[in-house]
């Protein structure tokens, strides 16, 4: 495979200055008008070992002899030797080459880095990530990226890595680790995977030097690596327990907070930001607590000088909704509010109003996806058949229609949007079944006669100040959001995306378990959803093995 080191695409008298390249060829406006040579668009060219560059090595004969050499030597080849025989075959045929000084073999991949000069490691971690890229990130149309300002193509903080002008150790062993873990499951190389631990260790202690570290604590690179290592953890589950990920969820919670909202205005850092958004919101609704995003100077300041995608959007409220329903969770808790009837019900009626603005909220962002989206939103087509029948013992078709989308990213803001009113949805049902059974305890107490006082009567009790409630309609059919997360299930799975929209399915998926197990009559579509999660945990999320049971409430209130 032929990689070039970096995401930009100027030219080399550009990039040496630092600036933005207007990119005409064969040579650009920004030379021309500075007196300067362009010096063109030609890259360095850096090669890569893996399955499709493999050169053909003519087998031995069975009856020769094998020298005592080749018995002696390392049986696992080295990563340099097998790179500069391409690039020797490469410059023979008139391409420019760089060679490689040092050696790394799968056996040893950490220690082999760590003795290479600075600059072969670089050439190496660019080869690996680049690799990991290719096999791991599908291509995005430039419609999703939806910014005004952008020096990445693909979007995302992961890709953007390789641009930036100085990589911090705890940064590059972080990477490093879902690089060579990912490389390891793709190829089935256990070697790999277990010096993918390494390098997480080695990323967990540099890490926390970085964090104590004045002049590094609040670097971009920092708070990357803190993700980094999240996502590891999400993908590789190295402590088998939710412990560890959640412990340094807080940690990262905590970094981002502390750097303040101004802090994402550059573009690694803004995608940082919105990278952190989606995990900080998810935790935040299984830790039934508030979130600092939903503060108005978090929905602000990060997205100065870019355009906020509806994505975003959703997120923010979803983040709204997370502090409905950890006041919600903080009332119901706390024993002493039942000795205050009349003050119960006061905050069950700020909880419900907060409830119903919010549900009208959700209204108005799904009118303006239609809005802004070209065609349909999603539309039905036939169930594929290796995908139908999983779930089910008797290859019975549960979902024979599934959903389809013109998009990864609106798929899954579908999905993140049905998720958002499964919980909200179901904790207004709980709110308004809680308010009818305090009316009907009310009611059944009966009250003094005034006629028949005695010595030992009690002082009636007062009316209570119970809200006329709008009718729910048809909100209480929680289940049909459900189904509609397990029908876009199919679309996010396939192998286009190469198991890019697999993290992002996760909590529309556990939302719908719990959802379908609450509501009667489906354990069909119950089973399904279990099965597709098994299919996630499969996938590559192996923290998904370590949930427990699934149908035990962790984001519909309950």
């Amino acid at each position: 495979m032929v990689g070039v080191a970096g995401g930009s695409k100027g030219c080399k008298t550009c990039r040496k200055r630092k600036i933005k390249c207007s990119q005409e060829k064969p040579q650009c406006n920004i030379c021309l008008r500075s007196n300067r040579i362009c010096e063109g668009y030609q890259r360095e060219r850096v090669f890569i070992q893996d399955k499709r560059s493999k050169p053909h090595v003519p087998s031995r004969p069975s009856n020769s002899k094998i020298p005592n050499s080749e018995l002696t030597s390392n049986s696992t080849p080295s990563l340099e030797e097998n790179f500069n025989s391409i690039l020797r075959l490469q410059s023979s045929q008139g391409f420019s080459t760089v060679f490689l000084h040092g050696s790394i073999t799968t056996r040893n991949a950490y220690t082999s880095l760590l003795h290479l000069t600075p600059s072969a490691r670089a050439v190496y971690r660019e080869q690996i990530l680049q690799e990991f890229l290719y096999i791991h990130k599908p291509p995005l149309k430039s419609e999703l990226l939806g910014r005004r300002k952008t020096t990445n193509a693909n979007g995302d903080w992961f890709s953007m890595v390789s641009t930036l002008p100085e990589i911090t150790t705890a940064l590059e062993s972080s990477i490093l680790s879902i690089c060579i873990a990912k490389l390891g499951r793709v190829n089935n190389d256990p070697h790999l995977v277990r010096e993918s631990l390494k390098f997480y260790t080695q990323g967990l202690w540099e890490l926390q030097k970085a964090l104590w570290d004045e002049k590094l604590m609040y670097k971009d690179e920092t708070a990357a690596a803190c993700m980094a290592l999240i996502i590891y953890e999400v993908l590789e589950c190295p402590e088998k327990s939710l412990k560890g990920c959640v412990s340094h969820m807080k940690g990262c919670n905590r970094l981002f907070e502390l750097r303040g909202p101004r802090a994402y205005g550059k573009e690694f850092g803004h995608q940082l930001f919105v990278a952190f958004m989606q995990m900080e919101i998810q935790q935040a609704l299984a830790e039934r607590r508030s979130t600092f995003l939903s503060k108005p100077e978090w929905s602000t300041y990060p997205w100065i000088g870019y355009h906020k995608t509806l994505h975003a959007q959703l997120l923010e409220l979803t983040a709204s909704l997370a502090s409905t329903v950890a006041t919600g969770y903080q009332i119901f808790s706390n024993p002493s509010s039942l000795l205050d009837p009349a003050g119960l019900i006061i905050r069950l009626q700020r909880m419900i109003n907060e409830s119903w603005a919010l549900d009208a909220q959700l209204y108005a962002f799904f009118l303006k996806l239609e809005k802004e989206t070209l065609g349909p939103i999603y539309w039905s087509e036939p169930s594929k058949a290796q995908v139908a029948c999983i779930g089910t013992e008797n290859t019975e078709n549960v979902f024979p229609d599934v959903f389809a989308f013109s998009d990864l990213r609106t798929a899954q803001t579908c999905m993140l949007y049905w998720a958002t009113l499964s919980i909200l949805w179901s904790g207004m049902g709980y709110l308004y079944g809680f308010v009818t059974g305090l009316q009907q305890h009310a009611a059944s107490i009966p009250s003094s006669s005034p006629s028949t006082p005695s010595s030992d009567s009690q002082t009636p009790p007062p009316s209570l100040p119970f809200p006329q409630l709008p009718p729910l309609t048809h909100r209480t059919n929680v289940a049909v959001l459900a189904k509609n997360i397990c029908r876009s299930f199919e679309f996010c799975i396939q192998d286009d995306f190469k198991g890019a929209g697999l993290g992002q399915v996760v909590l529309p998926m556990k939302v719908a378990i719990e959802t379908l197990n609450d509501a009667g009559g489906c354990e069909k579509e119950l089973r399904w959803a279990k099965k597709a999660m098994d299919l996630l945990a499969g996938g590559g999320i192996r923290i998904l093995n370590h949930f427990g049971e699934m149908t035990e409430h962790a984001y519909i209130p309950g």
